[in-house]
């Protein structure tokens, strides 16, 4: 893949995080592409191609989807099986980074998300 594909990728999500993602998702989500990409910069051409490849289904799933369905969606037990040690790590941090935006909105909102109810 051209520097050129990789580039006009990396735009069309953050230009669709601006589009589609309510302001803490698209934070969160802006400083997680930029990492991966700043991290697989320089990877041998096939885990460039299926990196990539991984990233044109996000973008795809988001522009199309997001408006009528909502956003994301679970992960099997295949896939998270066939992930690396190194990235079930990252998916623990992003669902505890996740749940603690969760825990500002409500905070911001007013209510205590400490408190019983």
């Amino acid at each position: 893949m051209s520097a050129r594909h990789r580039l006009s990728l990396y735009r069309r999500i953050l230009r669709l995080h601006r589009l589609k993602l309510p302001d803490l998702q698209r934070s969160v989500g802006d400083q997680y592409v930029r990492q991966e990409f700043r991290a697989h910069r320089d990877v041998k051409p096939e885990q460039e191609k299926q990196f990539l490849h991984q990233w044109e289904d996000y973008a795809a799933h988001l522009s199309l989807e997001a408006d009528f369905f909502g956003l994301g969606r679970d992960l099997s037990k295949a896939d998270v099986e066939s992930l690396s040690d190194d990235q079930k790590a990252q998916l623990q941090r992003l669902q505890s980074s996740a749940a603690s935006i969760g825990i500002q909105e409500k905070a911001e909102a007013g209510d205590n998300p400490y408190e019983k109810q």
